[in-house]
């Protein structure tokens, strides 16, 4: 089981501080045992077990911007369109 906790940092929340648990009931034992006909094969890995993990990301901009009206925009071919609404 993996766990993870984080917080929002900043007055424009653009830091995060997050906390990450993995292999938390440390169950990645790493032997395997394989028994066939008259053999016993125990093999032994070495792979990584309960760690913590601490990271930090900030985001150097955040893309907001104001929506564009579709009054005149190049379409297929780079041939200029518009809108004509008849009412």
């Amino acid at each position: 089981m993996n766990a993870s906790v984080e917080k929002q940092l900043f007055k424009k929340k653009n830091g995060v501080i997050k906390l990450a648990a993995y292999d938390l009931f440390n169950q990645n034992t790493n032997v395997n045992r394989s028994i066939s006909g008259n053999s016993i094969i125990d093999t032994r890995s070495n792979r990584l077990t309960r760690f913590f993990m601490l990271t930090f990301t900030y985001r150097l901009q955040k893309f907001v911007g104001k929506q564009q009206q579709n009054a005149g925009f190049k379409g297929m071919g780079g041939m200029r369109t518009q809108e004509i609404k008849v009412q």
